[in-house]
């Protein structure tokens, strides 16, 4: 496995939004993998995005331009 497959960490948080950011990227053209494991002692599962290293930078600009915008400017 070399470097440019590994997948990166874009987002952690909440099963709802992760699953929505998901769908914005993909929608986006930004392949992402998604990830949630039950977090011991809470009810909602600790959620994770990752995208290939080539796409980070997109996603983290179209992530921080959602959350303070509350949409993507194409």
């Amino acid at each position: 496995m070399t470097p440019d497959d590994v997948p990166v960490l874009v987002f952690g948080g909440a099963y709802a939004e992760a699953m929505f950011l998901k769908t914005l990227l993909e929608s986006a053209g930004i392949e992402t993998s998604f990830d949630d494991t039950q977090v011991s002692g809470r009810e909602r599962p600790n959620s994770r995005l990752y995208v290939r290293p080539a796409d980070v930078e997109a996603a983290r600009e179209f992530i921080q331009d959602f959350e303070h915008r509350g949409h993507r400017t194409l």
